[in-house]
């Protein structure tokens, strides 16, 4: 799966025996909601990383 998910819907998609790869992109806030061309893309340094998440086994209340 190639895309910008929530953390909780990256996390189904790895448990479901998928790869995550995660498009990051710093987008100036005057481009969002448009279309954006592969090449301008490029020029704003756009890449594709791939995450494993998932869920914890339980949850940390200490954590801060």
């Amino acid at each position: 799966m190639i895309g910008t998910l929530p953390v909780h819907l990256a996390a189904q998609v790895c448990a479901a025996g998928a790869a995550y790869w995660h498009l990051i992109l710093a987008l100036p806030a005057g481009l969002r909601g448009q279309e954006i061309s592969a090449q301008a893309m490029a020029q704003m340094g756009a890449r594709l990383q791939r995450f494993e998440v998932c869920t914890a086994s339980e949850p940390r209340i200490d954590a801060p």
